[in-house]
């Protein structure tokens, strides 16, 4: 999945390279990130969080997760993924100061303080 590598900046994420991109973004996107920025619920984020870090069970690309978390979460997932727009994809293509300041700017604006399933973008 090399050719996927540079379609995960631009939306719409071409539906072959959603899962590939998804792991991606998921691997290092903090639970603040999954929640603020991506709109996942807490439920979902709590079980991505066990499921990366499950020592036993390594997640090595969108399969193994999709085996972690079950058919329905991973369908809630894949359909977050499928509607992301440029801003959301923009976030996560700053580079880390620049998403911090971002995470913060929410916080101090109290923005955070509903955290739901809807992205802040």
């Amino acid at each position: 999945m090399a050719d996927c590598s540079n379609k995960c900046r631009k939306a719409p994420i071409p539906e072959e390279c959603i899962r590939y991109c998804l792991h991606n973004i998921l691997a290092e996107a903090t639970k603040e990130e999954k929640q603020l920025i991506l709109g996942l619920s807490s439920t979902l984020t709590d079980s991505i969080y066990n499921a990366f870090n499950n020592k036993y069970e390594p997640i090595k690309n969108f399969e193994d997760l999709e085996s972690s978390l079950g058919i329905i979460q991973s369908s809630e997932l894949l359909e977050k993924f499928r509607s992301l727009n440029q801003y959301q994809l923009d976030y996560f293509n700053a580079n880390k100061s620049a998403r911090n300041d971002i995470i913060n700017s929410i916080k101090r604006l109290g923005l955070d303080d509903n955290l739901n399933s809807e992205a802040l973008y």
